[in-house]
């Protein structure tokens, strides 16, 4: 009975109801492909400490926080940042926000801290998706040994996303995606990150390795603190 209204206005809430529909599903398959091409540009953190051990990089003051969506690697910020400047603070921090399917997450499963070689904690921070990340209040909270916002500087990833014809997503979908990538949320703004504390930092990472007759190819720009955050179109770093 139903169908006999479509041709006569009942077609316009479908067409609305389907344009959002696909989306939602074009940002998140968007979000997973990108997160795919950024981990298969991270090496193992083990990696990184041995190459540290080796070029022995000098040490300098403060704290470095470099967010990733990746719990296991080396961000892709730490690595250009090392292999441009030869530098890594005395203490860093290798922040992963989640957001959980509950509204809110209770105190104390907000935070786990792991102990790193070489002055590393890996830190990953939880949240609900009704709450707002508030990364400085977070990690003062903590009480963490060294911590200090006026001596800290955060490394945030902005990815520029082009569309390409590697396997993926449609190549039309690609684009709708990069196109609503450009408009979202900066990662800075998301996690409530003075811009003060933002260092400015520019890379560029394919989306394969070798020459790809073309899906997701993601130019980072690192702005103090994901390539490839899971937030906004962040932190997937």
């Amino acid at each position: 009975a139903q169908l006999v209204k479509i041709p006569h206005g009942g077609w316009f809430p479908l067409v609305i109801a389907g344009s959002i529909f696909l989306l939602m599903v074009t940002w998140k398959d968007g979000r997973a492909l990108l997160g795919r091409r950024m981990r298969e540009q991270m090496i193992p953190l083990t990696d990184f400490f041995e190459l540290m051990r080796i070029e022995r990089p000098a040490r300098v003051p403060g704290t470095a926080v470099f967010m990733t969506s990746n719990a296991d690697g080396a961000p892709p910020a730490l690595m250009q940042n090392f292999a441009h400047n030869r530098v890594v603070h005395q203490q860093v921090i290798l922040l992963t926000v989640l957001t959980t399917e509950e509204p809110r997450v209770m105190p104390d499963r907000r935070v786990s801290v792991e102990e790193l070689p070489e002055g590393f904690r890996r830190v990953v921070a939880r949240y609900g998706f009704m709450e707002q990340p508030d990364i400085p209040r977070l990690l003062d909270e903590r009480h963490l040994e060294d911590w200090s916002i006026e001596h800290t500087t955060f490394f945030l990833g902005r990815e520029t996303l082009l569309a390409t014809k590697r396997e993926g997503m449609a190549i039309w979908r690609e684009r709708l995606f990069a196109f609503m990538s450009r408009n979202s949320q900066r990662a800075s703004t998301f996690f409530n990150v003075p811009s003060s504390a933002a260092a400015p930092w520019a890379n560029r990472a394919a989306a394969s390795s070798v020459p790809a007759p073309s899906s997701l190819v993601a130019q980072c720009l690192f702005m103090g603190s994901p390539c490839g955050a899971s937030a906004p179109a962040d932190a997937l770093s």
